[in-house]
This record gives structure tokens, sequence and C-alpha cells, in this order.
């Protein structure tokens, strides 16, 4: 099976694959309800404790998951500033197993362009890494930011469905 990279860096991003060692600042965004209202709700300390192992393990099941991104400035000169994490991971649509490209930032890096470099950077990895045919996106309807971010990385609208009680808006890309 093809595996993605552990780690990988883009023009301002260093990206390493999710662990234990990221608890901390991960509960501290599935705490702000700026960044989990577009995602599913705030989530306690021991849910995101949970997801991280949930997350660790898809990386064994499938040799590619979440990685955790800090901005590259940072990397050098003092502790790192979380900026979020993106990935790849398995998810049902409607009963089909798909890939999905993700992504969530912290919100003083919105509107930086970081999720359409991670986002480019992910494609490059599901594509020529891991040999995936096509992967899949989506937003709440009413997300229009993350919807744009969606197509300029080139994912076609492909119809709205209800994830989790909500409406969102499916993508779809082809390699």
């Amino acid at each position: 099976m093809p595996a993605a990279p552990e780690k990988f860096r883009t023009a301002r991003l260093i990206a390493e694959r999710i662990g234990p060692q990221h608890a901390d600042a991960l509960i501290a965004m599935n705490r702000d309800k700026r960044v989990m209202c577009w995602i599913h709700g705030v989530a306690t300390d021991a849910e995101t404790r949970e997801w991280i192992v949930e997350k660790a393990s898809h990386w064994d099941d499938y040799g590619f998951g979440h990685w955790v991104l800090f901005v590259a400035g940072d990397a050098d000169s003092g502790p790192r500033r979380f900026a979020g994490r993106a990935g790849l991971q398995h998810c049902d649509i409607d009963g089909v197993d798909e890939v999905e490209l993700l992504y969530a930032l912290q919100p003083e890096c919105w509107g930086s362009g970081y999720a359409t470099e991670v986002g480019k950077a992910l494609l490059g990895i599901a594509f020529d890494r891991v040999g995936l045919a096509g992967v899949v996106a989506y937003a709440r309807l009413d997300n229009q930011r993350s919807r744009h971010v969606i197509e300029k990385l080139g994912f076609g609208y492909e119809r709205d469905f209800a994830h989790e009680g909500e409406p969102y808006a499916l993508y779809r890309l082809i390699g």
C-alpha cells in the first residue's frame, strides 16, 4: 500500500502526522466555537483525545490521514505557532466509501491562503503518492469561504446532501 509522507512542508506550513503530542493544540481548537460551528460542534477534551486515537488508527489502516499544521516561519524561532489540521480520510457519503480532503484552521489563519496551499499539497499526495483515483470534499451550504477554497482547488460541485443532520455541498475531483 503506498504511504503518504508523515511530514511535509509547503511554502508557509509544516505538516506532521497527527499524534497524542498534538492533544493540547487540538483540544483548544475543538473548544473554539468559531471553528467548530463549521464542522460538527464543540468537542470535550475526552472526545478530542478519542478523536486523535481514531485518526492515528486511520494512518495505521490506510497509510494516510490527518496532519497537524504549523506556520513554517515560526519553526526556528521559538515555539511553533499551531495553524490547524488537514488531511485525507475515508468517509461514508450516502453508503459509499469515499476519501475526503479536509482542513480546519485557527481563526487567525483564515483568509491567509493556507487552506488552498495545504489543499494543493494534499491533492498531490492523494494522486501522486497514494494513487487515489478521486477525492471528495464537502462544506456546509452556508460556508461560502470553504466552498470557495474547494472550488479553487479544482473540485466540481456534485450535489447537496445531508451530513450529521445539516445541509452540505459535495464536490468531487478526479485525479
